[in-house]
């Protein structure tokens, strides 16, 4: 799998989190709109991981678990930008790599 195919999942994911979220919203009354789209997301992060596991035929536990550990940080990232946009999931997403650079770097601090 190339990072063109990746992200075109992660796109069609944020889309599909949006539209389930709208319906639920117009189906039933929603307290607090973060949970569900968090929610949603990992739902289908989740799905899509269980699919990608019996495509690629994982036969080992860790192979699943890994699965399901990258379909929660996915799907998180996915409630991100799907409650934030694209444009600003982008700018945190880099803010966020900088920091982590310039703290590998040396640049993280005192360590006296």
């Amino acid at each position: 799998m190339n990072l063109s195919m990746m992200l075109t999942i992660f796109a069609i994911l944020v889309v599909l989190t949006n539209v389930l979220v709208n319906v639920i919203k117009g189906v039933a009354t929603v307290q607090q709109p973060k949970r569900v789209v968090l929610a949603v997301a990992i739902v289908l992060a989740l799905i899509v991981a269980v699919g990608m596991g019996l495509y690629l035929q994982f036969a080992v536990w860790y192979q699943w678990a890994g699965a399901a550990l990258a379909a929660l940080v996915g799907g998180s990232l996915v409630a991100y930008v799907a409650m934030y946009g694209y444009d600003q999931g982008y700018d945190d997403i880099v803010a966020l790599v900088q920091k982590l650079i310039g703290y590998i770097n040396g640049g993280g601090g005192s360590h006296e």
